[in-house]
């Protein structure tokens, strides 16, 4: 080609944008299904956004990159940037500029595993990974998309018959056990009666079914949940408010680090308990040091004694009990 000729149409290819379709998941493509653009894994892509030449996987054949790779609504689009130091790619980049090339095709991989059958009869694949997308004269064409495996190598035409025969037969499977299934489930049946169904004839009727009792038993949940969250904030906020008088009662109690330690332990196996061992410090202004160098606690003939009886009729022993020997303490009320 005349390096004049070159020159001139590279200037003019690099002024005009090249937007191409990759893939439009409302076509079905010439395999027979189509393909979620939401589930197509462009990280490898767009790390090494190659353009080959008709799926050629050659160094030669790259014939430049993509790049503002986007969904828009139901298409997978991109921008094509032709290599304009490579005369192939000028001569295919004239060519889409004429309108005379207008396809791409993407190279994925494929695998049977990932295909699903709709209600409607339409199958869809919903997970592939995009190695390369080419330039192509016929995208409608069977040879225009690549199916790849998922280590990279190329599906031949007996590989991927059989993958689709695979699909077919994993949805023959699971018919075969939902009819299973619903021959099985007349006890569910006349459960499922009062909620509008009337017999197990009809898959749509079940359906209809399960979704209204879905829908009960979502309402219930969600009600029990308000309830249990609302439970759950009123303990939170009386704990709180427990605390905060039980602190301000230690305050008074002028005890000491391990002192008031004993007591914030006790009041979380024992709250009462432990309020009413300070409360009563409190008012009788009895340190538990003084109460500790009197004599020491007896409990012979009061094993029987109440809790009651101990404040009652031995207080200043019960509180010389609860500091010293907290295990009797907690044996006889715990």
């Amino acid at each position: 080609m005349d390096s004049f000729v070159l020159t001139k149409q590279i200037r003019s290819l690099k002024s005009m944008a090249k937007t191409f379709v990759l893939n439009d998941e409302s076509i079905t493509n010439s395999y027979g299904f189509r393909i979620m653009n939401e589930g197509i894994d462009l990280e490898r892509f767009k790390a090494n956004p190659v353009m080959l030449s008709d799926h050629w996987n050659s160094t030669n054949n790259v014939i430049g990159r993509w790049e503002n790779i986007r969904i828009e609504g139901n298409q997978l689009l991109a921008d094509a940037v032709f290599d304009l130091n490579d005369e192939d790619a000028v001569k295919i980049s004239s060519k889409v500029d004429g309108g005379f090339l207008k396809g791409c095709s993407m190279g994925i991989t494929f695998s049977h595993q990932f295909m699903e059958e709709r209600p409607d009869g339409s199958y869809w694949l919903l997970k592939a990974e995009l190695f390369e997308v080419s330039i192509v004269a016929v995208p409608s064409n069977a040879n225009s998309i690549k199916l790849y495996s998922k280590t990279g190598e190329l599906l031949d035409e007996e590989q991927i018959t059989l993958s689709l025969k695979s699909v077919n037969k994993l949805n023959i499977d699971k018919q075969n056990k939902t009819m299973s299934k619903l021959m099985l489930s007349a006890a569910c049946v006349a459960v499922l009666s009062t909620y509008g169904l009337q017999s197990a004839e009809s898959l749509e009727e079940v359906d209809g079914a399960v979704l209204k009792l879905s829908a009960k038993f979502t309402a219930s949940e969600i009600a029990l949940k308000n309830e249990k969250d609302q439970h759950a904030a009123l303990k939170a906020a009386v704990k709180s408010e427990k605390e905060k008088v039980f602190n301000e009662l230690l305050d008074k109690a002028k005890l000491t680090v391990d002192e008031r330690k004993d007591f914030e332990e006790l009041a979380e196996i024992k709250y009462d308990l432990a309020f009413r061992q300070v409360e009563k410090l409190v008012n009788n202004k009895t340190s538990l040091t003084e109460l500790s160098s009197r004599k020491k606690t007896t409990i012979e003939g009061k094993e029987k004694w109440t809790y009651a009886e101990w404040q009652d009729k031995a207080p200043e022993e019960l509180e010389l009990m609860f500091k010293e020997d907290p295990e009797k303490f907690a044996e006889l009320f715990g």
